[in-house]
């Protein structure tokens, strides 16, 4: 459906675009210490204006209130403080992602010859095609101001360190459109991030004996560090809950999509043809025989794996992949995203755990909502939240 106007974004995802990998590896991942800070601000600053408790609880639909913390947070990477806090952008980028989805569903309703017709008449195609046209205004806008400041203080000019700025750099003269750039870096992040951290707040909810250990380790790190790289190395725990709530809760029950380019014959014997679709399944993450009662969550699971010296490619960590973990992929086909990602779950999460309590609502019983090979996490829980007494 990429050839579909609005649709672009599922086209420049897939390709292989040179330079958004050598903006995410060259940037993003060698750069991610530098990002901390900026993070950890504008963390502090979306969680004060989305969740605006005090100390008496108050009570909020969970996951369309994680949604714009972790747009703005990652809106600050990838276009710097102007368009991180302009309210319209934001919801731009958060509308766009939430009408991607349905636009695919919406045009998979109708058999393929008659797409290109219906696609003009459909809401959420125009919708998707009318925020593609606005991110394009916005984007072009922002550059063209840059563009004029750099030239009139060329020599005092201060270059500005996001992925707008990033994907200008790593060009090089190179074609490229910085708009849906940004598109496709709020596409593939927004939701995924959310997603898991909705789970792991659900979780961590239910598992109160999570709580008081999870405090005591950031407090021991930051106390050390500050909020560093070298702290959030620190938190294993952390690290743990946020892996094992991935584990038992992946972002779909199949991943790694590909067309195979030539007949190939397993080891098993099993014949796969030319141009069949493969897709690799997420059945071991709930395996017995890798995961003692792995129907169960267990936040200190990954940590105990950490510790022990079976653990020697570190798989444990959250960021690393492998055959029994596939929540950001495997191989040459891993999430590069996934170090932006585990980062800023991890200072949410510090920031909500050194400054809030929180609660299921009375009556509420969170359930996976399984739509074909997805499995996401439940956007109507409600929960209540307070700031803590220090």
């Amino acid at each position: 459906m990429s050839n579909y106007p609005g649709f672009e974004v599922f086209s420049e995802g897939a390709q292989d675009s040179t330079i958004l990998k050598e903006v995410i590896g060259q940037h993003m991942n060698k750069g991610i210490a530098k990002l901390i800070q900026p993070l950890s601000e504008e963390t502090m600053l979306a969680i004060q204006q989305q969740i605006a408790v005090t100390a008496d609880w108050q009570e909020v639909t969970l996951k369309a209130n994680v949604l714009p913390i972790v747009a703005r947070v990652s809106s600050r990477i990838f276009t710097g403080p102007q368009l991180c806090r302009d309210s319209a952008w934001l919801r731009l980028t958060s509308d766009y992602t939430t009408q991607a989805v349905r636009a695919v569903y919406a045009m998979r309703v109708w058999p393929a010859p008659l797409r290109p017709i219906v696609h003009w008449f459909l809401p959420a195609c125009c919708r998707l095609r009318a925020d593609v046209h606005e991110a394009r205004r916005v984007i072009n806008e922002v550059l063209r101001e840059r563009g004029k400041a750099q030239s009139a203080w060329e020599e005092s000019y201060k270059h500005h360190d996001d992925a707008l700025a990033w994907f200008e750099r790593q060009a090089k003269g190179r074609p490229y459109d910085a708009s849906l750039a940004q598109m496709v870096l709020a596409f593939v992040s927004a939701h995924t991030t959310t997603d898991l951290l909705t789970q792991v707040l659900i979780d961590v909810s239910q598992h109160e004996y999570i709580v008081q250990p999870l405090r005591d380790e950031i407090r021991e790190a930051t106390e050390r560090h500050g909020i560093t790289a070298v702290a959030l190395q620190a938190m294993g725990l952390l690290d743990s809950v946020i892996k094992e709530s991935q584990r038992l809760k992946p972002i779909s029950i199949a991943s790694m999509r590909r067309v195979a380019k030539s007949d190939i014959r397993l080891s098993d014997g099993t014949f796969i043809s030319q141009g069949s679709s493969l897709m690799v399944l997420s059945d071991r993450h709930w395996d017995e025989e890798l995961y003692h009662r792995a129907q169960e969550w267990d936040g200190y699971r990954f940590l105990r794996r950490a510790q022990t010296a079976s653990d020697q490619a570190g798989a444990a960590n959250l960021v690393a992949t492998s055959p029994e973990h596939l929540g950001f992929g495997y191989g040459l086909h891993a999430c590069p995203g996934r170090f932006l990602a585990a980062h800023m779950i991890k200072i949410v999460m510090i920031h909500l755990l050194q400054n809030y309590d929180w609660r299921l609502s009375q009556g509420q019983k969170p359930r996976i909502r399984k739509t074909g090979i997805f499995l996401d996490s439940d956007s109507n829980v409600k929960m209540e939240f307070r700031r803590r007494k220090t």
